[in-house]
C-alpha cells in the first residue's frame, strides 16, 4: 500500500516519480552547477582573447564608430572608439595565446562534464582510457569553437580577417576578393551537401542572393567602394537582391551630405548591375539551379 502512495499508478505520477529518482541518482544538480561554473569562467578569457585579437587586426575605430553611430548613444561610441584605439596601441601576442589556452580549457571542461552526464543517463560506464577520452573531448571542443568562430568572423568581417591572415600565411588578393563575393556559394554548397546526406529534407535556399554597395565619392556615383573610397564617401548605399531582380534589403546613408531621389535611383541601378554580375558568377559556380 505504501508503494502505491509513493509512486501513483497514473502516467503523470510515474513520470514525476521517475524524474525525481533520476534527478538524485544522476546527480543533476551537481553536474548542472559544474557545467554553469565552467561556462561562466570561459567568458572572461574569451573576452580577453577577443580584445587582444581586435588589437592585432588594427581595425579602424573611427570607421566602426561611424557605422554604429545611428544605433548607439554618443557616450557609448566614445568608449568603444577609445577601447579599439587602446587595444590597437597595446598589442600583445603573449596575452593572445594565454587567453586562447584558457578559452579552450574551460569549454573543454564543460564538454567533459556534459559527456559525463550523457554517459550516466544512458547507463554507460566510465571510458576505458581517460587520456583517449580527454583527447576526444579536446578535439570536439576545438572543432566546435573553430567552426563557430570562423563562421561568425568570416561572415561579419571576412575581408579584414583574411587580409590579417595574409600577413602570416600566403593569401592572395584574388582569393580574398572571391571570398567576399562568393560566401553565398559556400553556404549553398554546404546546404546541398546536408540535403544529400539526409540531414535536411529539402534545400532551405529558394533564391540566389547577392549584395553590393555603391556610393557617391567626390559627387560621382561609384560601384563597390573599397575602403579608401568608402571611408570618405558622401553617400553610402547597400543593396541586396535575388536573381529575379527583386530587392531584399536597401539601406542608404547620407554620410557627408544629403542625397536626392534621383541620386538614390542611380545608385540602385549601379547596385543592380553589380548584383547581376555576382549572381551570374554564383550560378556558374553552382551549376545552375539551387
Amino acid at each position: 500500500m505504501s508503494d502505491k502512495k509513493k509512486f501513483p499508478r497514473t502516467g503523470f505520477g510515474r513520470l514525476a516519480g521517475d524524474m525525481v529518482r533520476r534527478y538524485y541518482t544522476h546527480d543533476v544538480a551537481r553536474d548542472s552547477a559544474a557545467l554553469t561554473y565552467y561556462l561562466l569562467f570561459a567568458i572572461f578569457p574569451l573576452l580577453i582573447f577577443i580584445s587582444t585579437l581586435l588589437g592585432l587586426l588594427e581595425l579602424d575605430g573611427a570607421y566602426i564608430a561611424s557605422v554604429l553611430e545611428p544605433l548607439l548613444p554618443a557616450d557609448v561610441l566614445n568608449v568603444l572608439q577609445s577601447y579599439l584605439d587602446y587595444v590597437s596601441a597595446n598589442q600583445s601576442r603573449q596575452l593572445l595565446w594565454f587567453s586562447l589556452v584558457f578559452s579552450i580549457w574551460f569549454p573543454m571542461r564543460a564538454a567533459g562534464c556534459l559527456m559525463h552526464s550523457v554517459r550516466k543517463a544512458f547507463g554507460c560506464g566510465a571510458p576505458e582510457s581517460m587520456w583517449r577520452s580527454q583527447l576526444r573531448i579536446l578535439l570536439f571542443t576545438v572543432c566546435l569553437i573553430l567552426s563557430i568562430a570562423i563562421t561568425l568572423v568570416l561572415v561579419v568581417v571576412g575581408r579584414t580577417v583574411l587580409e590579417f591572415a595574409g600577413r602570416i600565411i600566403t593569401v592572395s588578393e584574388a582569393f580574398i576578393t572571391a571570398w567576399s563575393y562568393l560566401r553565398f556559394v559556400a553556404l549553398a554548397l554546404a546546404c546541398r551537401r546536408l540535403v544529400e546526406q539526409g540531414a535536411l529534407e529539402k534545400m532551405p535556399l529558394i533564391h540566389y542572393v547577392a549584395g553590393v554597395s555603391a556610393g557617391i565619392v567626390d559627387d560621382a556615383p561609384v560601384l563597390d567602394l573599397p575602403y579608401s573610397e568608402d571611408s570618405r564617401a558622401q553617400v553610402d548605399l547597400n543593396c541586396v537582391m535575388n536573381e529575379l531582380g527583386e530587392i531584399i534589403e536597401l539601406q542608404g546613408t547620407g554620410e557627408g551630405r544629403a542625397f536626392t531621389l534621383t541620386e538614390q535611383q542611380e545608385l540602385v541601378r549601379l547596385c543592380a548591375k553589380g548584383n547581376r554580375e555576382l549572381l551570374k558568377i554564383q550560378k556558374e559556380a553552382l551549376g545552375g539551379a539551387l
